[in-house]
């Protein structure tokens, strides 16, 4: 869910274009000038997000010590492709396309990628697999 807390002037975009549902909200935020905030699971939009900055760094922390670095800022379950179309002359024929849905999908829901549009793609199989993939290393840990 999301919380408006500022009024956002009507705007009109030509375009999105083949981008994933994060992309188009970011986009949309972008253009109306706001920022956001997520806070659980709701999305606080707003003029400006400001910052806390009464927290105090003492000395004395061990910054030697083992963590887990977890990169999970391009993280998606999802991905979609299209490669070439079945027939140039007739592209309401179709093309071919398909999707892959990792099984952590299940645990974290789908999260889009951008789709994949190569016309270079004649095989199905070829094309789920750099879709596989792109999803399976869309996320790393590291010790």
């Amino acid at each position: 869910s999301y919380s408006l807390n500022t009024k956002v002037k009507a705007f009109q975009k030509q375009s999105f274009g083949y981008k994933n549902r994060l992309a188009l909200f970011n986009d949309v935020i972008k253009t109306a000038g706001v920022e956001l905030s997520v806070h659980g699971s709701v999305i606080n939009i707003t003029d400006r997000v400001g910052n806390d900055l009464s927290t105090i760094v003492k000395k004395g922390f061990n910054l030697n010590e083992l963590k887990i670095e977890k990169k999970i800022g391009e993280f998606i379950t999802y991905k979609a492709g299209f490669g070439k179309y079945h027939d140039e002359e007739d592209h309401s024929k179709g093309r071919i396309q398909t999707s892959y849905t990792s099984p952590l999908a299940k645990i974290y829901g789908r999260r889009d990628g951008d789709p994949i549009v190569d016309e270079r793609y004649t095989n199905v199989d070829n094309l789920k697999a750099r879709l596989k993939e792109e999803v399976d290393n869309s996320y790393n840990i590291a010790v």
